[in-house]
C-alpha cells in the first residue's frame, strides 16, 4: 500500500480519537492567565490604595507613596524580565518539538525506498507531525499563549506604574500650591 495512504488513514483515525485537545488545552492556559493576571491586579492594587481614598489626600500620604514607589518598580521590572524569559522559552520548546517531530515524520515516510513523486509535501509532513502529535503541539501551543499573556500583563502593568508617578508627582504639586495659595490667603486677611 502506498505511503501516502498509510499516513492519511492514521491521520484521520488520530484526528477523530483526538478531537477537542486544542480546545481543552487553550482553556487550561486561558484559566492559568486570567489567575496570573488577577494575582497581579491584586498585588498592585493594594500598593495604589492611597488614590481610593475618595480624594482626601495628604501630603504626607503622597510623600510615603513616593518614597515607597521604587520597590514596586524594582519588583515590577523582576517581574516583567522573568515572564519575558518564561515566554522565551515557551516559544523556543515549541520550536524544538516541531523541528524534531517534523524530521521525525519526514525521515518515517519519506525513505529512499519511495518514490520522490510518492513523498510526502512540507506541508503534508507538518500536517502529519501535528495530528500525529496533536496534545503536545496543543500543550505546548497553550503555554506560549499563557506565557506570552503573562508577559503582556506585567509589561502593561509596568507602564501603568511608571504613570502612577507622574499622578503622585501632580497631586503633591497640587496639594503643596494649595497650601501655598491657603498661607498667603491667609496673611492678607491678617493685613
Amino acid at each position: 500500500m502506498e505511503t501516502r495512504q498509510i499516513a492519511k488513514r492514521e491521520i484521520k483515525r488520530e484526528f477523530i480519537d483526538e478531537d477537542g485537545i486544542v480546545d481543552i488545552a487553550t482553556k487550561r492556559a486561558n484559566e492559568e492567565l486570567l489567575a496570573f493576571v488577577d494575582k497581579q491586579i491584586q498585588r498592585l492594587n493594594n500598593k495604589v490604595s492611597l488614590l481610593s481614598n475618595g480624594g482626601n489626600i495628604t501630603l504626607n500620604e503622597v510623600e510615603i507613596a513616593l518614597a515607597t514607589y521604587e520597590p514596586t518598580l524594582f519588583a515590577l521590572i523582576a517581574i516583567y524580565e522573568q515572564a519575558k524569559a518564561e515566554a522565551a522559552i515557551a516559544k523556543a520548546k515549541y520550536e524544538e518539538f516541531y523541528s524534531e517531530k517534523y524530521m521525525e515524520v519526514r525521515n518515517q515516510y519519506n525513505t529512499k525506498d519511495v518514490k520522490n513523486a510518492q513523498w510526502l509535501s512540507a506541508k503534508e509532513i507538518e500536517s502529519t507531525a501535528y495530528v500525529f502529535y496533536k496534545r503536545e503541539f496543543a500543550d505546548l501551543k497553550a503555554e506560549i499563549i499563557k506565557t506570552d499573556g503573562q508577559r503582556s500583563t506585567v509589561e502593561r502593568l509596568l507602564r501603568s506604574w511608571e504613570n502612577y508617578q507622574f499622578i503622585l508627582t501632580t497631586i503633591s504639586k497640587n496639594i503643596i500650591a494649595q497650601m501655598s495659595g491657603s498661607h498667603i490667603s491667609v496673611d492678607l486677611e491678617r493685613d
